[in-house]
């Protein structure tokens, strides 16, 4: 499947079963579902002749299975980590599987990484259709000839252009390049990845119905559990797309505002200029230390001011509101500084000098324009 941008840590659902490239992998818990079914589904038919051996082979098969969508996911890992960015994980489950990277992505990293999957996919068909013709007849050769058509199969499918498919990731490039803007290829793919989920149900399920064939319902939930994933992520990338459409459009100053640093134990009467600015005061090492609260400010007698300190008239800050960057900020900088860490405000620092406060309030209110 499509890789992913995402930040990932430990997958919580699933085991561990080793690490590719240094890069941890897992098994979902979900993939059992699919081992089985498809131990059932190939071993069924020919429990009759073989006996066990029958479910053997569809276990046989559905292993061969996980090491082909590894194979697919290792594929997307070597890619991205060739051109710089971070994997975190390869997961194997009911839907697949995914690479989960982050770093900065260009039209041609995107691409390319995307196409990986599939291809390692086409040249694992070879192998296994090359060893099938080897063996001749017999149970090996069996196996092995329905791997090469799974593999060509995930190659197909994950090459249908729309996301979340890898196909989509490929779309989703060609537009960026085309376009100049990563967040209009998202909506475009996105949608055609809702095309290619209506398409999926309109071909396995009404096109047999119109032909006066029954689907089975094992069937009728297999293809319908693909549709709603594949329309779910579809869905998604439609929305962020969106999300960062509108992001790309804030203006810094509608997120970030002006402060000014002001000692704790400094009067009322030295430092405030009126309300809407935005004060932090200090404390005796330097260290920001609150907010001045306006509404306090204007509780205070006007001819008390020379008497009250700034500390008396401050809110404590949140835990670990100070995060210094490295990079000049931006606003998709501070709302996923904003994002990340949940406080209701964050002091940023850039180059060890103050470039503005952060609340979460105002982040919401530009998104929401």
């Amino acid at each position: 499947m499509a890789p992913t941008d995402r930040s990932a840590g430990e997958y919580g659902s699933g085991i561990r079963i080793g690490s590719f490239v240094g890069v941890p992998v897992y098994i979902g818990w979900t993939w059992l579902i699919l081992a089985a079914g498809l131990t059932w589904l190939f071993g069924a038919p020919h429990a009759d002749t073989l006996g066990p051996v029958g479910y053997a082979v569809g276990l046989s098969i559905a292993v061969g299975l996980l090491v082909s969508v590894l194979v697919h996911e290792g594929a997307h890992a070597l890619s991205a980590r060739a051109f710089g960015l971070r994997v975190r994980r390869i997961v194997a489950d009911l839907m697949g599987g995914h690479t989960a990277f982050e770093g900065r992505t260009t039209p041609w990293s995107q691409g390319i990484t995307g196409l990986s999957g599939p291809v390692a996919n086409l040249l694992l068909a070879g192998l296994c259709y090359a060893a099938a013709l080897a063996l001749g007849d017999g149970v090996v050769a069996f196996v092995m000839a329905r791997l090469a058509v799974i593999n060509i199969l995930l190659a197909v499918f994950n090459l249908l252009p729309g996301l979340p498919l890898d196909g989509g990731q490929v779309l989703m490039a060609a537009v960026w390049r085309l376009t100049g803007s990563p967040h209009t290829a998202s909506v475009v793919a996105g949608w055609t990845g809702r095309i290619v989920a209506v398409v999926v149900v309109l071909g396995f399920i009404g096109v047999p119905l119109l032909g006066g064939t029954q689907p089975s319902l094992v069937n009728i939930l297999i293809v319908l559990l693909i549709a709603s994933f594949l329309w779910r992520g579809a869905s998604q990338a439609i929305a962020v797309g969106q999300a960062r459409r509108r992001l790309s459009r804030l203006e810094l100053g509608q997120i970030l505002r002006p402060v000014t640093m002001v000692r704790g134990d400094a009067p009322v009467a030295s430092w405030f200029r009126g309300p809407g600015q935005v004060y932090v005061t200090v404390g005796p090492d330097g260290h920001p230390d609150a907010i001045v609260r306006d509404d306090a400010v204007a509780s205070v007698p006007r001819e008390q001011w020379d008497r009250v300190p700034a500390s008396a008239v401050a809110a404590a800050a949140p835990p670990h509101w100070v995060r210094e960057v490295e990079e000049a900020p931006t606003p998709e900088l501070v709302l996923s500084l904003l994002a990340q860490s949940g406080a209701s405000a964050l002091l940023i620092v850039h180059r060890e000098a103050v470039a503005g406060i952060a609340f979460a309030a105002d982040a919401m209110r530009a998104i929401g324009q």
